[in-house]
C-alpha cells in the first residue's frame, strides 16, 4: 500500500531470523459465524537480506482528561518514528505537537477531516487521526531521531478538549520488532 516499489519492500516481514510467525486476530463478541482465510506472499531472498528489519507497529494506549481545555500530553514514547496516532474521542477540537518545540502538527477538527479527504481517506466520526504519512510514501513520518547519535528531546501533543473525558489512542509507529 506505500506508493514505490521501496516502500512496498521496505515494510515487509522479513522472517528469516525468526523461529515462529504468529499473527493474532481478535473477533468480536457479536460477530455471526466468522470465517477467516490467510494468504502469505513470500519471495526468495538472499540470507542476508532476510532479517526482519523495521515494520509497522500498533499500540494502545489511555489519555486521562478531567478538564475542558487543552490537556497536555508528554508520555508517546521515543523509541520509535510515528506514521499516526488516532484518538478515539468526539471531544478534541485541535491537536497541536511539537517535538524540539518545533510544530509538527497543529490542525483544527475540521482541518483533520479536510486534510485527511484531501489525501483520499474517509476520517472516521468521534475520531481525531494525526497523520504524519497521509501521503503514503514510506519515509513521510514523524521521526524520533534526527541522526543516529542525536535523538528527539521533548515530544508534546495538546489536545484542546470541548470535554472532560479521557479517550484511547492508538500509536502506529515504524521501527525494529519488540
Amino acid at each position: 500500500w506505500r506508493r514505490s516499489m521501496q516502500g512496498e519492500d521496505g515494510l515487509a516481514w522479513r522472517v528469516g531470523d525468526v523461529d515462529t510467525f504468529h499473527v493474532e486476530i481478535d473477533i468480536a463478541e457479536t460477530a455471526n459465524a466468522p470465517k477467516i482465510e490467510a494468504r502469505a506472499v513470500t519471495d526468495i531472498v538472499p540470507v542476508e537480506d532476510a532479517a526482519m528489519g523495521e515494520i509497522v507497529k500498533w499500540k494502545r494506549l489511555n489519555i486521562d482528561n478531567s478538564a475542558i481545555g487543552v490537556k497536555n500530553f508528554t508520555q508517546f514514547s521515543k523509541e520509535d518514528a510515528y506514521y499516526a496516532f488516532h484518538c478515539f474521542s468526539p471531544s478534541i477540537d485541535n491537536v497541536r505537537v511539537e517535538t524540539d518545540r518545533i510544530v509538527r502538527w497543529d490542525q483544527t477538527a475540521q482541518q483533520m477531516k479536510e486534510y485527511l479527504e484531501d489525501q483520499g481517506f474517509n476520517p472516521q466520526a468521534d475520531m481525531y487521526h494525526v497523520d504524519f504519512a497521509a501521503t503514503a510514501r514510506v519515509l513521510d513520518m514523524l521521526h524520533m531521531k534526527y541522526s543516529e547519535a542525536l535523538r528527539v528531546g521533548t515530544f508534546l501533543a495538546d489536545f484542546k478538549m470541548t470535554a472532560a473525558n479521557g479517550f484511547p489512542v492508538l500509536t502506529e509507529t515504524v521501527g525494529p520488532r519488540d
